[in-house]
């Protein structure tokens, strides 16, 4: 079964700001919205905007990304941990 797929490019990126574009041209916008980086609350409903069933999302770079601090780092694994329908991709 193939996924509809959304990539989030990770790599060079090394602050909030750039993660929070980053966020918004790989998944947001593609869904038409605009993440403002506020608040994790809207990024977890931005997860389920697209139509599909279930989607793949790739984070590239994501070992390598010093953009979040540990805590944020957390967070955002916990909201994806929390969508089921979201594939994650580490590459």
């Amino acid at each position: 079964m193939s996924h509809r797929k959304f990539r989030i490019e990770l790599n060079g990126v090394t602050d909030r700001a750039g993660f929070v574009e980053a966020v918004n041209r790989g998944l947001v916008q593609p869904v038409g919205g605009h993440w403002h980086g506020r608040g994790w609350d809207a990024l977890h409903d931005f997860l389920s905007w697209p139509q599909e069933a279930s989607y793949a999302l790739e984070l590239a770079g994501w070992a390598g990304c010093t953009a979040l601090e540990a805590g944020e780092r957390d967070r955002f694994e916990a909201i994806l941990r929390s969508n089921p329908h979201v594939i994650v991709v580490r590459c």
